[in-house]
């Protein structure tokens, strides 16, 4: 489906960026969609990331896990450096290693708090 879009959003007109959750699945659905797309910036978003973080599936890896997976995927706009950046080292909100032991009510309260420092980056961008 992502493949699909490729084309259709290569006629896009300039878009001003393009957040992405640092899960592999997400990088790969936004290269392959919009990787033909001309933006200004690609940015890699640990607080985009979906919830559910007690499944690991939803944590992710850190960078150097990642980015060897990348390699195969079409070319697009988030280097290395970005994803390096966010999602390199533990954060206040990438912490897959805690996030694997943590209770769901710890999880609950950083995803709220994920969630607000989303909408607060975005707003941050407006």
């Amino acid at each position: 489906q992502a493949d699909a879009w490729r084309s259709r959003a290569s006629t896009w007109p300039r878009l001003d960026a393009v957040l992405v959750s640092p899960l592999y699945r997400c990088v790969a659905t936004a290269a392959r969609a919009l990787g033909a797309c001309e933006a200004a910036a690609w940015e890699c978003c640990p607080a985009a990331r979906e919830h559910w973080w007690m499944c690991q599936q939803n944590r992710g890896r850190y960078a150097a896990e990642l980015l060897p997976d990348l390699v195969s995927l079409p070319p697009h706009g988030l280097s290395a450096e970005a994803i390096e950046a966010a999602v390199g080292a533990p954060s206040e909100h990438w912490r897959p290693d805690e996030e694997a032991t943590a209770s769901k009510r710890q999880l609950g309260k950083r995803a709220a708090l994920a969630t607000l420092a989303l909408v607060h980056d975005l707003c941050r961008r407006a």
